[in-house]
């Protein structure tokens, strides 16, 4: 969002129409999978980036976050709208932890280095 605003200028807005069309697939990617409603809707997210720009997008300020492992490995996260009411909203982090999964096991497998 802030590359939006960076490139309101007028010699600038293909460029901020690329960044804002590139938010919208990312919110939009995110809520297709679901709901925030209960844990077995949760939205999928890949990053905990993911989670902030969605509570972003729905106008809510983050208060905490838990991770909750029942029903299954879950980020609980209780959020305020603009009004003062608090939501919870729940996200299946699933897909990160196997991405971090698998950059442990890539480092492992290279001796604890770093390999391009």
């Amino acid at each position: 969002m802030f590359a939006l605003v960076a490139y309101s200028t007028p010699e600038a807005r293909e460029e901020g129409r690329i960044h804002f069309n590139w938010y919208n697939g990312l919110i939009e990617s995110v809520v297709s999978t679901g709901n925030e409603n209960t844990p077995e809707t949760a939205y999928v997210t890949i990053s905990v980036a993911e989670e902030r720009a969605v509570v972003v997008h729905l106008h809510m300020r983050e208060i905490c976050q838990t991770l909750v492992r029942e029903p299954f490995l879950l980020n609980c996260v209780v959020a305020e709208d603009q009004k003062g009411t608090r939501h919870t909203i729940w996200f299946n982090p699933a897909a990160h932890f196997a991405r971090l999964h698998k950059l442990v096991e890539d480092l492992h497998l290279n001796d604890g280095r770093w390999h391009a």
